[in-house]
């Protein structure tokens, strides 16, 4: 991260904001986090395969 700070004359404390704050997390909220992160990637997955089937489905045509 230093090095990057360096590149793009980035402060400290805007840098700081960049990195993820999961250790400042409690254990239960992260877990809730990661299981609503799971959700939305399933969802993301079916929609693009929908999206997918449905431009095959047009191809055919």
């Amino acid at each position: 991260m230093s090095s990057i700070k360096r590149t793009w004359s980035i402060e400290e404390k805007i840098a700081d904001g960049l990195v993820p704050h999961y250790g400042r997390k409690e254990a239960g909220e992260l877990k809730k986090i990661q299981k609503e992160n799971e959700r939305l990637k399933k969802l993301l997955a079916e929609k693009d395969l929908e999206i997918s089937i449905q431009g095959e489905l047009l191809k055919k045509r």
